[in-house]
């Protein structure tokens, strides 16, 4: 019974087979392999690699039993005997070989395999290796083909760049085209507010011109009425005096323009109305609310005037007295 070549029959199929009392046989692949310096070309190969261990792979046994038509203990039994008289004659210190496999031997109490050059691979295709003789390179043919490599590289290289420039000058004109139209549509817009509190400032009542008329004519009001009723007396200075400050927070000059003395401004109107009702306790009974056009603020003044001239010595009393952040609007 040729044991061997099953063993051999079996590497080729699955790389690899377990001879129980012996070891494992496997095959390792190597690739193909070029020296750059000895300039030696190596087919791609399989090499027998053989470890002393054991498994329960029972592959070999099965095989030679049904390729012998004996039973599994009849093949198991002759692996044993092909194994025990392997390894008798390795530790007995001999050279002991099996053709188609390679050279057991005894080092050193350990066994080593030397696997012989068996053709377990297809990839060979009749190949072997040899050696080539040095290559002599053409000096002018690398230097034309590094040249034009370069060249290739550098007209990418310029195409990027370009892109890259072109990118840049579209996005410039770009935000610049909607800076533009952001500024235009501001100038636009405040040109149309400008004509409609121009219009609005045109369709208000006539103010009265002297501010001290109206408070005057209230306290005479108010005097004469307080013999007949307190109540009635109080009433009416409160309504008169609210005609007052309507009437007065209307004066216009001949162009329609009013000053005005700002003491602050609010987004609710009722925060605006409480602004007004402190300042008129502190004596400013002039005081009134301007509503600022598209921003829907609430502008809370001291008083207005008609002249330029008239606001701005008020505003210097108002800044050195009440409040040195006041400033004059003009609408």
């Amino acid at each position: 019974m040729n044991i061997v070549k099953y063993i051999i029959e079996i590497l080729r199929e699955n790389d690899k087979v377990v001879v129980p009392g012996l070891g494992i046989f496997s095959i390792e692949y190597r690739a193909t392999t070029i020296h750059p310096v000895e300039h030696t070309f190596t087919p791609p190969e399989k090499i027998i690699i053989f470890e002393s261990i054991t498994s329960d792979d029972d592959l070999l046994i099965r095989t030679i039993s049904e390729k012998e038509h004996i039973s599994i203990t009849d093949a198991l039994n002759a692996i044993n005997i092909f194994s025990d008289t392997l390894l008798s004659d390795i530790q007995k210190g001999k050279l002991t070989g099996i053709e188609g496999l390679g050279v057991f031997s005894l080092k050193e109490n350990e066994i080593t395999f030397i696997p012989e050059a068996t053709q377990l691979s297809d990839e060979q295709f009749g190949l072997s290796g040899f050696i080539s003789p040095a290559i002599v390179r053409n000096e002018f043919k690398e230097k034309a083909a590094f040249n034009a490599q370069k060249a290739k590289d550098d007209k990418i290289k310029r195409s990027k760049r370009n892109r890259r420039y072109i990118t840049i000058t579209v996005s410039v004109i770009i935000v610049t085209a909607l800076i533009f139209v952001v500024f235009f549509t501001d100038i636009l817009r405040n040109y149309m507010y400008n004509n409609d509190v121009s219009s609005e400032v045109k369709s208000e009542n006539k103010v009265v011109e002297n501010k001290t008329q109206i408070p005057v004519q209230v306290q005479k009001d108010t005097i004469s009425k307080e013999n007949n009723n307190t109540s009635v007396a109080l009433t009416s200075t409160s309504s008169t005096i609210k005609a007052a400050d309507t009437n007065i927070a209307k004066k216009e000059n001949s162009q329609g323009i009013m000053y005005y003395l700002v003491a602050g401004s609010f987004r609710s109107e009722e925060n605006a109305n409480k602004s007004v009702s402190e300042l008129k306790t502190k004596g400013f009974l002039y005081a009134g609310i301007v509503r600022q056009g598209n921003s829907g603020m609430w502008i809370v003044y001291y008083e207005s005037h008609a002249a330029k001239e008239d606001a701005s010595k008020a505003l210097q009393q108002i800044v050195q007295k009440e409040n040195r952040d006041s400033w004059i609007m003009k609408k």
